[in-house]
């Protein structure tokens, strides 16, 4: 291996190392892993909600990404931040 092949490697292993120390172990921290399975949760139950409001609505995907595209700028739901997740239930609730 020579040397510049060799400082490849090294970074990418350095790169490996800081992204693992980077994660939140939730093995370590049962708080953490408490506090995730939470948002997680929260999270499915706004989708749900949004679901329901979509069908009661009688709107589709499409029309639900032409909504989000328009005003988010995404055309995901996963891609909104918690707080315009829940600003598009209120939207869809009030209409």
């Amino acid at each position: 291996m020579n040397r510049e092949t060799e400082t490849v490697e090294t970074k990418k292993s350095d790169f490996e190392e800081v992204k693992k120390l980077n994660q939140p172990s939730t093995k370590k921290d049962p708080i953490l892993n408490e506090q995730i399975l939470l948002e997680k949760k929260k999270f499915k139950q706004t989708i749900s909600e949004i679901d329901n409001e979509m069908n009661r609505l009688g709107w589709t995907v499409e029309d639900g990404k032409n909504y989000l595209s328009q005003n988010y700028g995404v055309t995901r739901r996963r891609s909104l931040s918690k707080n315009q997740l829940a600003e598009f239930l209120q939207y869809l609730k009030q209409l």
